[in-house]
């Protein structure tokens, strides 16, 4: 596991896990990996953000069309992509 905030290095990792191994199964969702990874350069580009997991999270909800992802991460809110239902108190937060 490595942690860097070079995005020519996370780019260069994740070409060489890409070709290299399988990240994950992409026969149920097309091209799953790199769309995940096309959210997160948008996310990530001038600064780091938001994580390679969020993204595919987020791909995951607009897969299964869910109406909203719960969460008490705040760097959710970045993505225009999905509805949030915060979590803030124990009281949900639209």
């Amino acid at each position: 596991m490595m942690r860097t905030k070079d995005m020519n290095l996370t780019i260069n990792a994740y070409h060489f896990l890409k070709d290299n191994l399988i990240i994950l199964d992409e026969s149920e969702i097309y091209n799953f990996n790199d769309n995940v990874f096309e959210i997160f350069k948008k996310y990530n580009s001038d600064s780091f953000k938001v994580s390679f997991i969020d993204c595919s999270i987020v791909l995951l909800s607009k897969y299964f069309n869910l109406d909203y992802i719960v969460t008490y991460d705040k760097n959710f809110k970045l993505f225009e992509e999905i509805n949030l239902l915060e979590l803030t108190n124990n009281i949900f937060k639209f």
